[in-house]
């Protein structure tokens, strides 16, 4: 009885719940991630821009460009969590691009046109 070799059945494979491959879960994080932080980094992108369009304005061929960037961020941003910091990067981006603008035309016309070409291009100046 005991050198006699038992069959032992086989064992009937219980059916398994479908999990997600964990391929697909990896990359689910990152996208919600992204999604996530892309409010939060637009914000502070925009007060950022804004900050910089600060003092940037002494320059309007800069300033120009970074205030409208920022505000541009800012508007995409206030859907998002930081809606409070993408406003303030909003309001200090429009007041750089008014003065940005306005120090540009005063500019403009103090020293009659661009002041660049010394009256050699058809600008007026």
């Amino acid at each position: 009885m005991a050198d006699e070799p038992t069959a032992e059945a086989p064992k009937a494979e219980e059916p398994k719940a479908e999990e997600p491959k964990a391929e697909e879960a990896k990359t689910d994080e990152p996208k919600a991630a992204a999604e996530a932080g892309s409010g939060k980094t637009m914000a502070l992108a925009s007060a950022l821009l804004g900050l910089i369009s600060m003092f940037a304005w002494l320059c309007p061929i800069a300033g120009a460009p970074i205030s409208i960037v920022g505000l541009l961020l800012g508007i995409k941003a206030t859907a998002g969590e930081k809606k409070a910091i993408a406003v303030a990067g909003m309001v200090m981006s429009i007041l750089g691009l008014i003065a940005a603008v306005t120090y540009g035309y005063v500019a403009a016309k103090i020293f009659g046109g661009c002041g660049g070409c010394g009256g050699a291009c058809t600008c007026g100046g």
